[in-house]
């Protein structure tokens, strides 16, 4: 490892010691919450240049996000990741709600195990969601003791799907001295924890080197 450092809207919900974070995301606001939290400029064009040509987005929820860049940073793809896409009824409950688009892109994965050749992604997000998927019952027990090898199963995936130079944004960060420990294992990356303007907790910026 090269360097570890240290329309309709939807309520999510999630607490953890002590410190309870609330975003209100839709489809308007979607740029502007995930580069609050995770680090990234809420300018469109600027965040167009940040992630690339092809973004993965893991955990995607209703794909706030690439509704969003679809029409403000149209030179910006998102791929949309969600397991919950395995579920008919959810697909049914995507298909009513939201976008129809020929450049729309969800996939149904895990992120143990990313259904994507290696190093294809210019860059990766993902909000309350990566490396373990957290919802209105998750305690943070739960978080804890998942083991590292999951934690570190799903970093190699990651920055296995990451082209050289790519970087993956992802916060908010739970225990970060047992993420950092899981991506220490890892070589020819860059992690570090940045502290985001809006978020109460870090996010992490990995870049494969």
């Amino acid at each position: 490892m090269s360097g570890v450092s240290g329309e309709k809207s939807e309520q999510f919900l999630f607490a953890t010691a002590g410190v309870q974070t609330t975003p209100l995301i839709s489809v308007a606001n979607a740029p502007t919450v995930y580069a609050n939290h995770l680090g990234l400029s809420d300018d469109a064009a600027e965040l167009s240049r940040q992630l690339g040509d092809l973004t993965l987005d893991l955990g995607s929820g209703h794909e706030y996000l690439a509704q969003a860049l679809s029409s403000e940073a149209p030179g910006t793809r998102v791929v949309s990741l969600n397991p919950k896409l395995y579920d008919e009824a959810f697909r049914g409950s995507i298909q009513e709600r939201n976008w129809t688009s020929a450049s729309r892109l969800s996939v149904a994965g895990l992120a143990q195990a990313l259904p994507f050749r290696s190093n294809r992604f210019s860059s990766a997000v993902s909000l309350f969601a990566f490396p373990t998927v957290f919802d209105e019952t998750t305690r943070v027990d739960e978080v804890l003791t998942t083991p590292i090898e999951e934690y570190q199963r799903s970093y190699e995936e990651l920055v296995r799907v990451l082209r050289p130079g790519g970087t993956a944004y992802l916060g908010p960060v739970w225990y970060e001295a047992k993420n950092m420990d899981a991506l220490s294992h890892i070589p020819g990356i860059d992690a570090r924890i940045v502290d985001p303007p809006a978020g109460t907790l870090s996010a992490l910026h990995i870049i494969k080197l």
